[in-house]
């Protein structure tokens, strides 16, 4: 970022580029590391090719850390039916699309697609994958990509036999329009097997807590507040949807919103 032109970074949930507050935002970490203020747009990276004009190679670096599904299933913007449903125009500011199930096989699939594509020659993917320290390949398990080559594959232990690595890609050749099929299916060198691997820890960690004394009553615990506090929100979207139309209606009928005396 310290060399480059400009930064951009991107989520496809609004709440991550808006941040937590002051001081407590993407902005405050560039500042803490005396780098230029990036640009931040809310935009599903599945869908680049429509959120970004195609000006070709634009990218020295790309560095991500993409969903897996370890904390909740990974997701992209889409409904899950065909049915279509306007959003009301006073939501629209803070409106958040709807999403659906996104596989991890076909997460990191884009992601080297979309880093063959739009990298510049000898540009670098960055991106961080969580996997077990045993039984696992970073020269077969790792998703690859023709126009990419491996460079580093850093592990740091977290757990036991659970750990992340720090992935480094150079790209070394020219992407082809063409070969966008033959790219995807060459994504997973041993196929499903090195895929599942990537895919299914999240499944993997649940079948390792349940061996373990009280799993049970903490899962039907951590459900009973998940389901209180959805309760919670809903509650709170239903009378704030309920209130803005009444404040509109005063505005127009010429009255305060809010009035703490007489006038």
């Amino acid at each position: 970022a310290g060399g480059s032109p400009a930064s951009l970074g991107a989520d496809l949930d609004v709440r991550v580029p808006r941040g937590g507050g002051p001081g407590r935002d993407v902005a405050a970490n560039f500042r803490q590391y005396g780098l230029p203020r990036p640009e931040l747009v809310r935009a599903d990276a599945a869908l680049h090719r429509r959120h970004f004009r195609d000006a070709g190679p634009s990218y020295d670096a790309v560095l991500t850390d993409p969903p897996y599904g370890i904390r909740a299933g990974a997701r992209r913007t889409g409904a899950r039916s065909d049915r279509k449903r306007a959003v009301p125009e006073h939501l629209r500011h803070d409106h958040v699309a709807q999403t659906r199930p996104y596989p991890v096989s076909d997460v990191m699939a884009d992601l080297m697609d979309l880093a063959a594509k739009q990298l510049v020659r000898g540009g670098r993917l960055v991106y961080v994958v969580p996997s077990f320290d045993e039984d696992f390949n970073a020269e077969k398990d790792l998703p690859r990509h023709p126009c990419l080559r491996l460079l580093y594959s850093c592990y740091q232990p977290l757990q036991a036999h659970l750990g992340r690595r720090v992935v480094t890609m150079e790209k070394v050749q020219d992407y082809d329009e063409d070969r966008v099929e033959e790219y995807r299916e060459r994504v997973w060198e041993n196929g499903q097997e090195s895929a599942e691997k990537v895919a299914n820890i999240r499944e993997k960690l649940i079948q390792a807590a349940r061996l373990k004394p009280g799993y049970e009553q903490k899962a039907a615990y951590q459900k009973k507040m998940r389901k209180e506090r959805k309760e919670i929100k809903k509650k709170a979207k239903a009378a704030a949807q309920k209130e803005v139309p009444n404040e509109m209606q005063q505005e127009e009928e010429g009255g305060d919103v809010l009035t703490t005396g007489e006038h």
